[in-house]
């Protein structure tokens, strides 16, 4: 992306988030309720982890991972849901989100023109959970920090809520975890290309510079 997309891009994603719905269509829209998902899931096989012994490669593999990160992941599960209930108890203004706002849904035309696809997460939400997919640097931005500079000038200044950033950024990590984890723990007819793509992604969340060092190193007060 050019410094004109990132710019265009924030222009476009300001415009979602402004956008006043009519109430019949308000109704269908999923609203955000802050009960991480996969926060049980990934609870039970952090319980288990210790103690169970896997004959499956792939299943040592992420076995031995996870044990290596187990204190990691477990601070990880502990604040999310203490960030959970907080922004349960908050008072937050929903916007409508696309929700899985990262770089891959954004595609640019021969003619240079940008289009955001995949609104199958599009929710009812704080702003926060589409821009904790800019803020950070995680998705897209190899440009130094340059392309979140560029998205605001297209998106104005808006005040960010630390609390709701810290939770979105929590709530990612827990989900990547348990969804890709369920792939090599417990869904069936899954091929071994599958588990291994599975794994790699799990071990990129704990890379330097990725999800679980920006959520460990998000400011907030618990």
């Amino acid at each position: 992306m050019s410094d004109a997309h990132w710019i265009e891009f924030g222009s476009m994603l300001k415009r979602l988030h402004a956008t006043r719905l009519p109430a019949q269509l308000l109704s269908q829209i999923r609203r955000e309720n802050f009960a991480p998902q996969w926060l049980e899931w990934d609870r039970r096989i952090q319980a288990q982890i210790k103690s169970c012994e896997y004959n499956d490669p792939f299943q040592k593999e992420l076995a031995d991972f996870w044990l290596e990160k187990y204190s990691p992941i477990s601070i990880i599960l502990e604040r999310t849901e203490t960030l959970a209930k907080m922004m349960r108890e908050s008072d937050l203004e929903f916007n409508l989100c696309h929700a899985d706002i990262h770089t891959a849904n954004v595609l640019i035309t021969s003619d240079d023109k940008i289009f955001i696809v995949d609104w199958d997460e599009t929710m009812l939400a704080p702003k926060e959970r589409d821009l904790m997919f800019v803020m950070g640097s995680i998705f897209g931005d190899r440009l130094g920090g340059r392309a979140e500079q560029l998205f605001f000038e297209g998106y104005g200044e808006t005040k960010v809520n630390a609390l709701a950033l810290a939770y979105y950024r929590y709530d990612w990590c827990v989900e990547d975890i348990g969804v890709f984890a369920d792939q090599v723990f417990t869904l069936e007819e899954v091929g071994e290309e599958t588990k291994k793509d599975s794994i790699w992604w799990i071990k990129n969340l704990f890379a330097k510079g990725n999800s679980v060092e920006l959520a460990l190193n998000t400011e907030i007060e618990i």
